[in-house]
């Protein structure tokens, strides 16, 4: 920044048409850098503000100063951010290829560079970047937890099975002892009934005793 004024010269900084003019001009650059990084300029607006309303204001050469280090500060914040998030869709879009066709013997390294558009050495640099992990660490690694999931569901299931089965055969018992014990009284009742006897069980069922 030093180096910069020093060059503008110390009568000319002091110019404050000369310091509107090098605002302006720097921060119609630093919107045309940053579009190139998908940015708008309401984005450099919202760090440092509008410099059209700025410059206004920019009176001073240390004003004119501290001006221009918040513009240069905010195109380096946002253009490391747009490279930190580069490749996000670039990921997503390979993790969700990979989740998807993780069980088929041909899936590779250069099948899902395809998917992406890139190429298999780009990507394997890039993935493992992002990724903390090679690609074939990410897919044996995807390929044992869906694994463990499938044993866990399977195992439940079975435990529900066995359970109902259970509940199945203990239901089926208690439906042959209650007709057992219910063919057993009809029986007795009838003997009672033609030979005019009746045993404890029957004198309990109809309520009365035999004279």
């Amino acid at each position: 920044m030093e180096d910069y004024f020093a060059q503008l010269g110390d009568g000319n900084v002091k110019s404050i048409f000369l310091r509107q003019y090098v605002v302006m001009d720097l921060y119609v650059t630093a919107v045309s850098v940053l579009e190139k990084s998908g940015y708008k300029s309401r984005d450099l607006v919202e760090r440092c503000g509008d410099a059209k309303e700025m410059v206004a204001y920019l009176t001073t050469v240390e004003q004119t100063r501290e001006y221009i280090k918040k513009l240069f500060s905010a195109v380096l914040d946002l253009r490391s951010e747009a490279v930190d998030g580069k490749y996000d869709g670039i990921m997503q879009k390979a993790k969700t290829y990979i989740n998807d066709h993780f069980e088929k013997d041909g899936i590779s390294l250069n099948m899902v560079a395809a998917e992406v558009n890139l190429s298999p050495s780009h990507f394997s640099t890039v993935f493992g970047q992002e990724m903390g992990e090679t690609f074939v660490e990410y897919l044996t690694r995807i390929r044992m937890e869906k694994a463990k999931e499938l044993l866990r569901t399977t195992g439940k299931n079975h435990r529900q099975r066995k359970t109902m089965q259970q509940r199945a055969e203990n239901g089926s018992a208690g439906v042959s002892q209650t007709r057992g014990r219910s063919l057993h009284d009809g029986q007795t009742l009838e003997r009672c009934d033609r030979g005019g006897c009746a045993s404890v069980s029957d004198t309990r069922f109809f309520g009365w005793k035999a004279g």
